[in-house]
């Protein structure tokens, strides 16, 4: 959308139309919370590390201060709805392994790639956040993801009994992060 404006006469119909019952029965991957003056984003998949969550958390915040301050996003990218799709469902499907259509050199990009790109525009953001270190910790997420991990210890002699362990070691409390009291804000301030 263009701007406010336009966000609220596209909430303001569906509610006159009786469609929604307020604002935050939209389902749409970002959206305002107007009662709080934050945007929020759709939950990515749990993760298994406390580490691994404040990561995305960290990668979320700042590139909505990215995207605030300095437009990062790509002007034909957002007005092609169809390859910003596309794009979406690869990454569903595909998670890190995906690779994305680039409508500006007119190829196929690996997620890898553009996650290296979207890391380096959001460090000094994340720097400015407080949470530089965390951001540091989505590239190695990227590199041995999650699932990656939970398929591999399903995979292992003790099977899924040995995947639960693995899964009860790493939520288990005490962990160093969560002794040092490192908390995770997910909203963001406008």
């Amino acid at each position: 959308m263009d701007g406010y404006a336009e966000y609220v006469e596209a909430i303001d119909v569906l509610m006159r139309c009786g469609a929604i019952p307020e604002p935050t029965f939209i389902w749409w991957d970002v959206r305002l919370q107007p009662k709080l003056g934050t945007l929020e984003v759709r939950v990515m998949d749990a993760q298994t590390r406390l580490l691994d969550t404040a990561a995305l958390a960290a990668l979320v915040q700042s590139l909505v201060r990215l995207e605030a301050m300095e437009g990062f996003a790509e002007a034909e990218l957002v007005a092609a709805h169809e390859v910003l799709e596309e794009n979406r469902f690869l990454a569903v499907r595909d998670g890190i392994g995906a690779e994305f259509v680039d409508l500006r050199d007119e190829r196929r990009v690996p997620a890898t790639e553009r996650l290296a790109t979207v890391l380096e525009a959001c460090r000094p953001h994340a720097e400015a956040l407080g949470c530089g270190r965390e951001l540091e910790l989505a590239a190695a997420l990227a590199a041995d993801p999650g699932p990656a991990r939970q398929r591999a210890a399903a995979r292992a002699p003790h099977g899924l009994p040995g995947l639960m362990r693995t899964l009860q070691a790493e939520f288990a409390p005490g962990r160093d992060e969560v002794r040092r009291g490192r908390g995770i804000v997910v909203s963001v301030p406008l």
